[in-house]
């Protein structure tokens, strides 16, 4: 998957923002599957310190778990949807909603953006596509906002 420059990727990550697996993998390597483990750049990433370019990934920071974040190849958005890898569930659907309206919230200051948004809370966060529909339907019930392209699943 490739990012025009004026897309941002939105995707669920955990609390540490490992970025490993997943759309959260996607976003900090270019790919999805969980093969982190055997990606050198990751490696490198994870013995890196704060703040070093060696944490730039190509739509996103390792170590940055939260919003907005500029790659050496494109943008993202980070949504916190578990604590760690692994623990399911662990951040509640009102935290989730909560950090879902920050995203709506910074999708209307930047309209010249197109915002792509993964299947947040879905897989290894737990919830189900209807646990998170709810949430959007809310959010979306305020504003509409045309720049923003809801992806399918494994995408």
């Amino acid at each position: 998957m490739q990012l025009n420059p004026n897309q941002v990727f939105v995707f669920g990550t955990n609390s540490d923002g490992f970025h490993g697996a997943g759309g959260a993998g996607l976003a900090c390597r270019g790919e999805s599957a969980n093969t982190w483990r055997d990606d050198q750049w990751f490696l490198q990433a994870m013995r890196s310190s704060i703040g070093s370019p060696g944490r730039i990934g190509k739509w996103a920071i390792f170590g940055v778990s939260l919003g907005f974040q500029q790659g050496r190849e494109g943008m993202s958005y980070g949504i916190q949807t578990v604590t760690k890898p692994g623990h399911k569930r662990s951040i509640s659907l009102d935290e989730i909603a909560s950090q879902i309206q920050e995203l709506w919230d910074f999708v209307g200051l930047h309209p010249e953006w197109e915002f792509l948004i993964s299947p947040l809370g879905e897989g290894y966060a737990g919830y189900s596509a209807y646990e998170m529909s709810e949430i959007w339907d809310r959010v979306k019930a305020s504003v509409n906002h045309p720049n923003v392209i809801f992806l399918p699943k494994n995408s």
